[in-house]
């Protein structure tokens, strides 16, 4: 018997078994058969309650129900009777235990399944859910009539955050025990939560809450050092529950300000590339407050980004660290004042000493301490630093050094900063030589570092002087030269400056230390899985600024060596746009291109790495000529290994496929194809057999296009990033032939496997394409209407902009 799928809004419901590995590792057979059982049960509650199975797979099953008060009563009704079931000692084992989750939204069947986001959206809940307990959306407790459902729901045991679910998801718990959910309570905000306490400025955060309640753009101004970051972030850990989100985007590691637009969609979690997508973007987004951190390299930039985006978006909020004002229309400036007070002061010292030391800050003379801290100018940066110190020098001497560097300061540029600068000099100076080298080291990165990408930047300072990576970064830390924010480790702004100005006057170390920087970024470089920087998000994070960095420095005086982080790099310039140094710079690579016979690999990584770079932003700009690429690939065949000449093969094919030169990209996709088989690498081995199907189709043999794709899936490893690539690829060819169904089949079957959204689309425009293809237009009309409101909801415009603009036309021809 058929059944019928509901349809419109549909709360879908998953429940899954707990434990469901080891119990049928410890019970086998009696495992099947209790599961056969439960699965009678969930099915009986289902229909009892209007519901429909959909399918069940494993050990889960998949609910969908036409009103959220039957799936409500399902749920309960199933975590009420297979609870009972666990309890009763009396039946045998296993008495097995379930989670249950659900969520509610339009959705259309599709050939007796369903492809929405909500389903996706309902499985996540389900995870989320503990043994025993049934979650459910806001989306299910708002469409609720039944009032004891209603109070049954509650209000939400808190906002999560799920996996490939944008934002924050409130849920209730309709069922179980008052066990937190498992997963990550959302939040709003990527500020860090700070390792120390916020100390001595109380007043000044109430004052600039107050002005940033009023005015939507507030510039907090004042010299390095006066604790503008530490207080605009703890106004956005304070305030970002009153806000849809409330983002930090730090601005003091780019050097480009083409870039500043990126940057900003960054750090509020996008990956839009223009002011136009941005606003896209925030548009759909609630209420929204933006602190655009050290603006003063990029005053313009900055200035216009925040101009336009407060112009075009009514609920946007901004508040900017600077030297300078940004002097843009409705502009509040708020001058941060040094720390008023010696009870202030004082406060900041003290908890500083204390940490710093243990104890003993009650021993110090207090009136002593209130000078030193006058001396400072009430610099919080400057009293932190100069507390850690304390202990190790009694404070007349301390007064006393300050005082003698602030004069000699003075002489070249005087005020606050001149104090500053003096106790970052003071700090240095007082370190070993072990932990002075890894500072100034340090210094070379223009970004924060996770512990790894610091311990091999300080793996020669740590043989050298005999101590481990570890314990120099712990000791930079103990005495705030170096700053742990949340798992990473940064410079503050003004003592990278300082520990730049010193390594590059110590001509012993700067040649040693650019070799570690070099060093380190080829250790981070992947050659295998060269999609590592992409893998996990933004390829905009610190590890991609350190790697320009290593690259840059390299390539200001030809230094070799550092071909496969060029490689790396043009890896993530196909993804988002590069810094205009880096463009410029492999300009230059491509014009010096090595005219030899023959091309190591070095010199072959950092002439494709170049080129991708290049060809990303305006294949115009490329100044080569067909045979200059012919001539390039030969001499790296005969001077590379066999994984570098195949990586370089593919990258030549698609320089000549992307200019419609068929005939040269067939030829060299040939050669690529050898060069793989001899290489060994799945991984060039998968790119080849794909660069051959896509030449195959160009040319109209979809029979030679499918042979292609079915290798490249055959000899794919499991976690190949692109995997749900290679079956789209697949299905396109298979309804190129016309063989529909095969093509149906294993899309439905990739999108329940790849539910994330950039492999999402892709799969549902060919499940669109191919359902019309084979004259089911309904069911093609419901899918792209489907796809098409997800996107329209979707705030990370670049890739949805290109999905919706190929769906649109298809989605007005299936309508007429």
């Amino acid at each position: 018997m058929v059944v019928e799928l509901p349809s419109g809004v549909v709360t879908f419901a998953f429940v899954d078994v707990v434990g469901s590995t080891l119990a049928f590792a410890e019970h086998g057979d009696a495992f099947v058969t209790a599961l056969e059982r439960l699965h009678a049960e969930i099915a009986d509650a289902t229909s009892a309650h209007g519901g429909v199975v959909v399918k069940t797979e494993g050990d889960g099953a998949f609910l969908a129900f036409g009103d959220e008060d039957g799936a409500l009563r399902a749920l309960i009704q199933i975590q009420a009777r297979v609870e009972a079931a666990a309890a009763d000692t009396t039946l045998p084992e296993p008495r097995l235990r379930v989670r249950a989750g659900a969520h509610a939204g339009r959705a259309q069947p599709v050939g007796g399944d369903y492809i929405a986001l909500p389903v996706n959206v309902a499985a996540r809940v389900t995870s989320a859910a503990g043994a025993g307990q049934a979650l459910v959306t806001p989306a299910v407790v708002d469409g609720l009539t039944d009032r004891d459902l209603v109070r049954a729901a509650g209000d939400p045991v808190g906002e999560y955050a799920l996996k490939d679910v944008r934002g924050p998801t409130p849920l209730h718990r309709v069922a179980g025990g008052p066990e937190p959910p498992r997963a990550a309570p959302y939040r709003r905000t990527n500020v860090a939560e700070p390792i120390t306490s916020f100390v001595g400025r109380d007043r000044e955060l109430a004052e600039l809450g107050e002005l940033v309640a009023s005015h939507r753009l507030v510039t907090v101004l004042g010299p390095g050092g006066m604790g503008k970051t530490r207080l605009t972030s703890q106004l956005l850990l304070q305030v970002a529950g009153s806000y849809d989100g409330a983002w930090l985007v730090e601005l003091a590691s780019v050097s480009d300000p083409a870039r500043v637009v990126g940057q900003v969609a960054a750090g509020l979690g996008s990956r839009a590339t223009t002011t136009d997508e941005l606003v896209a973007e925030l548009a759909v987004r609630g209420p929204t407050l933006v602190l655009l951190d050290n603006c003063e390299h990029l005053i313009d930039a900055a200035a216009d980004v925040a101009a336009e985006l407060l112009a075009r978006l009514a609920g946007l909020r901004i508040v900017a660290t600077s030297r300078e004002p940004l002097q843009v229309e409705g502009e509040v400036v708020w001058r941060i004042p040094a720390l008023v007070g010696d009870d202030a002061r004082c406060a900041l010292f003290a908890h500083r000493y204390t940490s710093a030391s243990g104890g003993g800050f009650d021993s110090l003379d207090r009136s002593m301490v209130a000078e030193l801290c006058s001396t400072l100018d009430g610099s919080p940066l400057a009293i932190e630093l100069a507390a850690v110190h304390a202990r190790e020098v009694p404070l007349r001497q301390l007064i006393d050094l300050l005082l003698d560097g602030s004069e000699t300061l003075a002489r070249r540029g005087g005020g606050r900063q001149s104090s500053l600068d003096a106790v970052v000099a003071w700090s240095m100076d007082r370190l070993d030589v072990a932990h002075r080298e890894a500072l100034l080291v340090l210094s070379q990165a223009p970004a924060r570092l996770t512990a790894d990408e610091a311990g091999l930047l300080l793996r020669d300072v740590a043989a050298r002087r005999g101590v481990t990576p570890p314990a120099l970064l712990r000791g930079l830390v103990r005495v705030s030269l170096v700053d742990l924010d949340g798992d990473r480790y940064r410079l503050l702004d003004t003592i990278r400056a300082a520990a730049r100005r010193a390594l590059h006057a110590d001509q012993d170390l700067l040649p040693r230390a650019r070799a570690m920087l070099h060093a380190a970024a080829a250790a981070l470089a992947d050659a295998d899985k060269e999609f590592s920087m992409v893998r996990t998000g933004d390829p905009r994070a610190d590890r991609v600024l350190l790697l320009e960095e290593a690259v840059l420095d390299a390539w200001s005086d030809r230094t070799p060596g550092l071909g496969q982080v060029w490689t790396d790099l043009g890896t993530v310039a196909v993804y988002l746009p590069t810094s205009q140094r880096l463009h410029t710079a492999a300009l230059e690579v491509l014009q010096e291109t090595p005219t030899t016979p023959e091309i190591g690999a070095d010199d072959a990584g950092r002439v494709t790495g170049a080129l991708d770079i290049v060809e990303s932003r305006d294949r115009a700009l490329t100044p080569w000529s067909p045979d200059d690429a012919l001539r390039f690939l030969d001499a790296v065949v005969a001077g590379s290994p066999a994984a570098v000449a195949a990586w370089t093969a593919g990258r030549i094919t698609a320089f000549f496929w992307l200019r419609d030169r068929i005939a040269e990209a067939h030829s060299v996709v040939t050669s690529a194809s050898r060069l793989a088989e001899e290489s060994g690498s799945a991984l060039h081995r998968v790119n080849a057999a794909t660069n051959e199907g896509l030449l195959a189709h160009t040319m109209g043999d979809d029979e030679a296009a499918l042979r292609h794709a079915d290798r490249a899936l055959e000899i794919a490893p499991d976690d190949f990033i692109d995997i749900a690539v290679l079956v789209n690829n697949r299905a396109c060819s298979l309804n190129a032939l016309g063989r529909h169904e095969e093509a149906l089949q294993i899309l439905r079957d990739a999108l329940d496997r790849h539910p994330v959204a950039r492999n999402r689309w892709a799969l549902t425009e060919s499940l669109v394409e191919v359902l019309r293809d084979s004259g089911a237009r309904e069911d093609a009309l419901a899918v792209a209407r489907q796809c098409y409101a997800e996107l329209a909801l979707e705030p990370a415009p670049g890739p949805a902009s290109d999905a919706m603009a190929w769906l649109l036309p298809v989605l007005r021809g299936l309508e007429a």
